[in-house]
């Protein structure tokens, strides 16, 4: 089954949209391994090398490597049957080798071979390089605790596309993704998301930051208020000094992922920087 949500409920990323395939969670387990274990020899299309599995522990997804260098496959060979995910050491090993990563559920995978960025800001785009925060600090994701996730798709709004390219938004009223919220959505969310609008956008034409400033001291409006305010940033339906002044308190409140939407205004709305 589908869930529809804007990644706003557990701190993703400015304005991230998405649509998860979902299934019952007691109809998806997978190996459960806990500890690094070599799982077999890997011949796909174009891919060979040897099939580690990480050992993250999850009952309903694996994480895995596919290495096909003999000094990486060595130096898994020397701590498998050991739980390696807190050895951050031994894992920024790994990392130097950049092996392709197999993400997998029981019914959908995902294989990623672009190298994995050694520098603090990483790349734009696919963003399972190797064992990201997401996946270190627990899996979450905003559905039903009886489903599992099986894959997770950006359809329309992102700002950014897998392949690192930046898209323009088609803003709150037009954008497509909206229309398909309030139709499948959780409807608190959506109530909550049109009232808060309204109010920010109240304060925003009085330039009362002050007033935003202290409904975002409220925890459980915060993730909200930061995607109004994204979208805002986006939408070219909105005066530019407006929207530059929405990009600066983006940054004063530390929004997550900031340096993704600044990248964006750089690239598509250079008038807003």
């Amino acid at each position: 089954m589908p869930v529809i949500v804007e990644n706003a409920s557990y701190r993703y990323a400015p304005g991230s949209q998405s649509v998860y395939l979902c299934t019952p969670k007691n109809e998806s387990q997978m190996s459960g391994n806990n500890v690094l274990t070599h799982i077999s020899d890997w011949d796909g299309k174009n891919t060979y090398g040897e099939l580690w599995d990480l050992g993250l522990g999850y009952e309903n997804f694996d994480a895995c490597i596919i290495v096909d260098d003999i000094k990486l496959h060595e130096l898994l060979k020397k701590e498998e049957g050991n739980y390696i995910i807190n050895n951050l050491e031994y894992i920024n090993e790994i990392k130097k080798f950049s092996p392709i990563r197999l993400f997998r559920t029981k019914y959908a995978s995902i294989m990623v071979k672009q190298r994995i960025p050694l520098d603090k800001e990483g790349t734009d785009g696919p963003n399972t390089h190797l064992l990201p925060q997401i996946i270190l600090h627990k899996v979450q994701f905003p559905v039903d605790d009886d489903l599992c996730v099986q894959i997770q798709v950006d359809p329309f709004g992102s700002v950014i596309d897998g392949d690192g390219n930046y898209l323009d938004w088609s803003g709150m009223e037009s954008d497509k993704f909206q229309s398909l919220l309030k139709k499948y959505g959780e409807v608190r969310y959506i109530e909550n998301k049109s009232k808060m609008k309204n109010i920010v956008y109240i304060f925003l034409k009085k330039d009362d930051l002050d007033s935003i400033m202290n409904i975002y001291k409220d925890s459980v409006m915060k993730d909200l208020i930061r995607v109004i305010l994204a979208q805002i940033v986006c939408d070219k339906n909105y005066d530019r000094n407006l929207r530059r002044a929405r990009l600066n308190t983006l940054e004063k409140i530390r929004a997550i992922n900031f340096h993704v939407l600044k990248k964006w205004a750089i690239n598509r709305s250079p008038e807003i920087i």
